[in-house]
């Protein structure tokens, strides 16, 4: 009965080494779409004068990375950035519908830093050009 149950327990993890090897490969190989796909997701928040550069410069930005899972990673934090800069962009067209009179002033320059798959958006009253990595 022992060595029924030991043959049974090899088999079982056989089996699950090849199933494994097969999951593996089969995400190897669809990361690179669902990146491309979450990148261009992204780009689809931001307003339509900030799509082109943005997408530019985090398609260039993700082919610098090693690996897939930290591409993937940086990819989701471009897509937390884009929707936090399309919240805030929106709160600004919101309060410049309520104001009576508006001075124009310079646009809204948004800093994004990438620490280790994260992604960090900070508001500037000023326009700046690039982004800061750290």
């Amino acid at each position: 009965m022992a060595a029924i149950i030991g043959v049974g327990g090899i088999f079982a993890a056989l089996f699950t080494a090849a199933l494994s090897g097969l999951f593996a490969e089969e995400l190897r190989a669809w990361i690179p779409r669902m990146i491309e796909s979450t990148i261009r997701h992204a780009v689809d928040q931001l307003r339509a004068g900030q799509r082109e550069r943005y997408a530019e410069e985090w398609r260039s930005h993700i082919n610098q990375m090693p690996g897939q899972i930290g591409k993937f990673a940086v990819a989701v934090g471009f897509l937390l950035a884009a929707r936090r800069m399309a919240s805030i962009g929106k709160l600004a067209l919101a309060s410049e519908s309520t104001t009576s009179k508006q001075v124009p002033g310079p646009p809204v320059a948004f800093t994004v830093s990438v620490t280790l798959g994260r992604l960090k958006v900070h508001g500037e009253g000023h326009v700046s050009e690039g982004h800061s990595q750290g």
